[in-house]
C-alpha cells in the first residue's frame, strides 16, 4: 500500500500553458517538471517538498485541463488531476494574465469550489506594474482576493508561499531520509508505468499504448514489509539518433539523472521483443554508476501464444549482455500482475548487498584462497604480488586491491578475483568495483 505522508500536500491546477510547472519548479528550487513553450506537456503528477519558514508540505503540478478533446491521454490527465484534488490540502488555481478569462478557466473553479477545500487564485505571467490591470477580469470568479504572480521572474512567490503555509503547522513530519530509491527504467512502451501501477494498486500513472507517454521522472511512495520506497517511473530512453524533439532529450537526461539519484534500477524488457540497443545502453548507464540492477521481463503471460522459450530467451539475455550477469532476472506481467512484488522481494536482498560491507579479514581469507586455486604467472621478469584487499565503500561495494606493481596484474585475474567476491558474498544484483593500488 501506499504511505501517507504527514506533510500537508498542495496542487497546482489550471488550464495546458498557464505556467503550473514554471511556478512547480520555482517552488521548489530545481528544475523537476520539464517545461516548454507548447502545451499538454505535464500528465502525470509530479510530486516536490518545499520548506518554507519552518513548514514542510508536498506540491503536486499537474496536467493542463482540458474540457473539450476527448482522446485517451486528456481523460487520463482530468482523472490524475481529480486524484491530486483529492489528495490536496490546499489547492493553487492557477490562471493566465494575458489570455484572460476562459470557459475552461470557469469550469476548473466550479470543479474546486464543490471540494470545499482552501485554494488559492493566481494570476501567472504578470511581468510588470503595467500588466496589473489585467488581473481585474478574474474577480468574476467571486474571490476577494487575486495574487498576480510571475512564476518565470519570482514575482510575488514569497508572498504566495506565505499564503500556502499560513495554515500549517511548524516542523511537519518530512518524508524518510531512509527510503529506498528504485528507478523504473527501459525503453519506450515496456510496461514501466504498468508496473508502477500494478505494484501501487491504482491508477498512479497515466498508462497508453503510444510510446513516450511518461516525459517526467515520477516519484511514487510505496510502504512495503515495513519498508519505505521511493519508485520512480522514467521515460523510455531511446538511442540519441532516434531523438526528434528537446523534450525527448531532456525526458532522458531526466531519466538519466534518476538512475544516479537511485539505490537500485528495474530493468524493464519486452519479452516480444527481445534484448534490444536499448536495453544494453540503459544497463550500461546503471553499471557506470553503481547501482543495484534487477532485470524484469515484461509480458511473459504472451510466451505461449507467440510460442516464446523462456529458457532459450534468458540464454540469449546472458550471451548478449555478458556484462549483465550479476544481474537477477524474472519473468513477469504487470498487466496480470504476475511476479510484481517478487521483484520487490528481490530489491531488498539487492540493497542488502548493495550496502553489505565485508570485513578485511574475511576479504583477505578469501584472497588466500583463490592465490592457491590460481597462482598468477607472469610473462615479465618482475614477479606480481597481491598483498591484500580491503572494502573502501559501499554504494556500491568497491574494493582496493594492493599490488606491488598494478601494471602486471592482468584483467582477467581481476575477474577472477570478482568472481571469487560473487561466488563467496553473494552480491547478487550489485556490479562490484576494484580498485588497484601500489604498495611497497
Amino acid at each position: 500500500m501506499v504511505t501517507k505522508k504527514h506533510n500537508p500536500v498542495v496542487a497546482i491546477l489550471g488550464r495546458p500553458n498557464v505556467g503550473k510547472s514554471t511556478l512547480f519548479n520555482r517552488i521548489i528550487g530545481q528544475r523537476k517538471s520539464i517545461v516548454d513553450s507548447f502545451s499538454g506537456l505535464t500528465r502525470d503528477r509530479v510530486y516536490g517538498t518545499c520548506l518554507w519558514g519552518g513548514k514542510s508540505f508536498e506540491i503536486i503540478d499537474t496536467g493542463g485541463l482540458d474540457f473539450e478533446s476527448l482522446d485517451n491521454i486528456t481523460a487520463q490527465v482530468r482523472t490524475q488531476v481529480d486524484i491530486a484534488i483529492v489528495q490536496a490540502d490546499c489547492i493553487i488555481f492557477m490562471v493566465d494574465a494575458q489570455t484572460g478569462v476562459l470557459p475552461a478557466d470557469k469550469e476548473i473553479v466550479d470543479k474546486i469550489r464543490r471540494t470545499d477545500k482552501k485554494y488559492i487564485i493566481v494570476v501567472n505571467k504578470v511581468d510588470t506594474e503595467a500588466k496589473i490591470n489585467d488581473i481585474y477580469d478574474f474577480y468574476q470568479f467571486g474571490t476577494d482576493e487575486l495574487l498576480p504572480i510571475s512564476a518565470s521572474h519570482g514575482l510575488n512567490i514569497n508572498t504566495l508561499l506565505d499564503k500556502i503555509t499560513e495554515d500549517f503547522s511548524d516542523k511537519e513530519n518530512a518524508p524518510s531520509s531512509d527510503e529506498i530509491r528504485i528507478a523504473i527504467v527501459g525503453g519506450p512502451n515496456v510496461g514501466k508505468s504498468s508496473y508502477i501501477n500494478a505494484i501501487l494498486g491504482d491508477k498512479r500513472l497515466i498508462v497508453d499504448d503510444k510510446p513516450g507517454t511518461t516525459r517526467d521522472a515520477i516519484d511514487s511512495f510505496l510502504k512495503y514489509k515495513d519498508t519505505s520506497f521511493v519508485l520512480v517511473d522514467t521515460a523510455g530512453i531511446r538511442a540519441r539518433t532516434k531523438l526528434k524533439t528537446d523534450v525527448e532529450r531532456y525526458s532522458v537526461i531526466r531519466a538519466q539523472k534518476a538512475i544516479q539519484m537511485s539505490d537500485i534500477a528495474i530493468l524493464i524488457m519486452d519479452i516480444t521483443k527481445g534484448p534490444t540497443r536499448e536495453d544494453k545502453k540503459i544497463a550500461s548507464f546503471v553499471c557506470e554508476q553503481g547501482k543495484g540492477l534487477i532485470i524484469a521481463i515484461n509480458k511473459a503471460d504472451l510466451s505461449k501464444k507467440l510460442d516464446i522459450d523462456k529458457e532459450i530467451w534468458l540464454k540469449q539475455l546472458r550471451a548478449n549482455l555478458k556484462f549483465l550477469n550479476f544481474a537477477p532476472v524474472i519473468f513477469m506481467s504487470a498487466l496480470k500482475k504476475e511476479k510484481t512484488f517478487t521483484i520487490m522481494d528481490m530489491a531488498f536482498d539487492v540493497y542488502e548487498n548493495y550496502t553489505e560491507r565485508i570485513s578485511t579479514a574475511v576479504l583477505n581469507k578469501m584472497l588466500e584462497d583463490a592465490k592457491k586455486r590460481r597462482p598468477f604467472s607472469s610473462t615479465s621478469s618482475k614477479q606480481l604480488k597481491i598483498k591484500y584487499i580491503t572494502q573502501v565503500s559501499i554504494c556500491p561495494p568497491t574494493f582496493a586491491l594492493f599490488v606491488n606493481n598494478r601494471k602486471l596484474i592482468m584483467e582477467d585475474y581481476i575477474n577472477y578475483l570478482k568472481n571469487n567476491l560473487y561466488s563467496n558474498f553473494g552480491f547478487e544484483g550489485v556490479s562490484i568495483r576494484f580498485k588497484i593500488k601500489e604498495t611497497k
